[in-house]
């Protein structure tokens, strides 16, 4: 995996209620925002934006187009845990473009699963 150097990664504190904190991660033409938010009942939630730069072929402006997920609090730590099996999954096994096409080994996540690994029993 590439390392990260500390300056693609910018901490923003936020006072404000809705947005509670960010981190911007810049890489090439994508911008990944990390926000905390809260929602109006006052839970945090994260959402992860993509926003990458495209030049228009006709004009040769750039414009953004942005993709979003929003994370509740409460699977954030199953969100975690997926992300970090599929890291693994990558540094183990170092794929080309090409093979993508072939690869089909696929590990569901569900609740019930991660409960088990991050705690050892069924909930």
């Amino acid at each position: 995996m590439k390392k990260i150097a500390e300056e693609e990664i910018e901490n923003v504190d936020y006072q404000s209620k809705e947005e509670i904190y960010s981190t911007v991660i810049r890489s090439g033409k994508r911008t990944y925002f990390l926000d905390v938010k809260s929602s109006h009942m006052s839970e945090p939630y994260l959402t992860i934006t993509e926003s990458k730069r495209k030049a228009d072929k006709y004009t040769g402006e750039y414009t953004y187009a942005k993709s979003k997920i929003v994370i509740q609090k409460e699977d954030l730590r199953i969100f975690e845990l997926g992300i970090r099996r599929v890291i693994d999954f990558l540094d183990k096994n170092h794929i080309k473009k090409e093979q993508l096409s072939d690869k089909k080994d696929s590990k569901s996540v569900t609740t019930d699963t991660l409960y088990s690994e991050i705690f050892g029993q069924d909930e």
